[in-house]
């Protein structure tokens, strides 16, 4: 998806804006290149982006796109869980700004499994100005999930909230968690 705005979405489900889930007979693929994805809302899962792996490989791949001012229960801009995995391109810079979670993850919630990676020289992902009502403003990193910043690359986590519990930036919690 290159050159795309998608705004406004709303879902009762997961994914206000996309719901990306792979199978265990067929894997699932979004490139976001240059890309927005604002004022969406999920009252369940993933205000923006809801990624799941469910058996196959679910892979979000973001290159200069930003996801902001979107709202979720978990995963204000984006839930990614069993499994899946979000990657930055490398020499690129994307953001999750200004989304709300009403529980845990303002900016992104990582959950059974999943992987955030940002690996390689001028790569960097900007969590900025973000809210959590309980944990994670920033990032919410629970139960085997992983988040791995490598080779030159960088992760700038900025001016996120977490109202009511822990981790205004971070949150990590569970058996097996790595950041």
């Amino acid at each position: 998806l290159t050159d795309l705005i998608l705004e406004k979405g709303k879902s009762s489900f997961a994914g206000g804006a996309l719901y990306v889930k792979a199978s265990a007979t067929a894997d699932a693929y979004v490139h976001l290149v240059r890309s927005i994805v604002r004022l969406c809302e999920s009252t369940s899962s993933g205000g923006a982006l809801y990624v799941t792996g469910a058996g196959g490989s679910a892979v979000v791949m973001l290159a200069s796109s930003t996801l902001e001012s979107n709202k979720g229960t978990y995963g204000g801009a984006m839930m990614v869980r069993t499994g899946a995995q979000v990657m930055l391109v490398q020499g690129l810079q994307s953001s999750l700004k200004n989304n709300q979670a009403t529980v845990h993850g303002g900016g992104i919630y990582l959950y059974v499994g999943a992987r955030l990676e940002i690996t390689g020289a001028g790569t960097e992902l900007v969590v900025d100005g973000n809210t959590a009502k309980k944990q994670g403003g920033g990032v919410c990193d629970e139960t085997a999930s992983t988040v791995t910043v490598s080779s030159g690359a960088k992760l700038s986590v900025l001016n996120n909230t977490a109202m009511t519990q822990s981790g205004g930036g971070f949150s990590l919690a569970g058996g097996g968690t790595r950041l």
